[in-house]
C-alpha cells in the first residue's frame, strides 16, 4: 500500500503535470474539458494540494468553504452553510483502487478540521462513477441527493468533521 502524502500547490512546479492530468481520457471522462483554471476553481492557493503516493505526484485535490448563495444558486437551499467542498482527481490511471484517494481525503479533512473547523463537508459526483463513489464512501461520506447538472446524474454526498472512514 503506498504512503499517501499531501503537499501545498506550487504552480511553478506543479501546473505540467496538473494540465497533463486534465487531457487523461480517464479524467475527462468524469471532469470533461477542464482547463486548468477552472480545476484550480475559486480555491484559494492556500487550499489546494499535490496528493503523492511513495512520493511520485498522483493527484490533485482542493477545496472552498459553501456560501449560502452558491448552495441557493444549485437549488440545494436545505444544506447549511459554512461546509468545505472537496475536489479530488487522480491523474495516474494505473493506480486508480488502490486507496490513494480514500487516504488523501482523510489527511485533507483532518488538515481543513484542525485549521477552519467545518460542521461539514461535501463532494459531488456523477452517479455512473462507481470507483469515486466507492471511494468517497470509504471516507465516510453518504449520498444525501441526486440532482441532475448539464443532463447527467450527480450524487450529491456529505459527512460530518467528526464522522471516522470506514474499513
Amino acid at each position: 500500500m503506498p504512503a499517501v502524502t499531501l503537499t501545498a500547490y506550487d504552480a511553478g512546479l506543479h501546473e505540467p503535470e496538473l494540465q497533463r492530468w486534465l487531457r487523461a481520457p480517464h479524467v475527462t471522462q468524469w471532469w470533461g474539458e477542464t482547463t486548468l483554471a477552472d480545476a484550480l476553481g475559486s480555491a484559494a492557493p492556500r487550499d489546494v494540494r499535490m496528493i503523492f503516493a511513495d512520493a511520485r505526484p498522483v493527484g490533485f485535490l482542493r477545496w472552498h468553504v459553501l456560501t449560502r448563495h452558491e448552495l441557493d444558486e444549485a437549488g440545494l437551499t436545505e444544506i447549511a452553510a459554512g461546509g468545505v467542498d472537496l475536489d479530488l482527481l487522480i491523474g495516474i490511471s494505473e493506480i486508480l483502487g488502490q486507496g490513494i484517494g480514500t487516504r488523501a481525503l482523510a489527511l485533507a479533512i483532518d488538515e481543513i478540521t484542525s485549521a477552519l473547523r467545518p460542521p461539514f463537508f461535501t463532494l459531488c459526483t456523477e452517479t455512473v462513477n462507481l470507483r469515486a463513489l466507492h471511494c468517497y464512501q470509504k471516507a465516510g461520506f453518504r449520498i444525501v441527493r441526486e440532482f441532475v447538472e448539464l443532463g447527467k446524474s450527480h450524487y450529491f454526498l456529505t459527512r460530518s468533521a467528526m464522522t471516522a472512514p470506514k474499513d
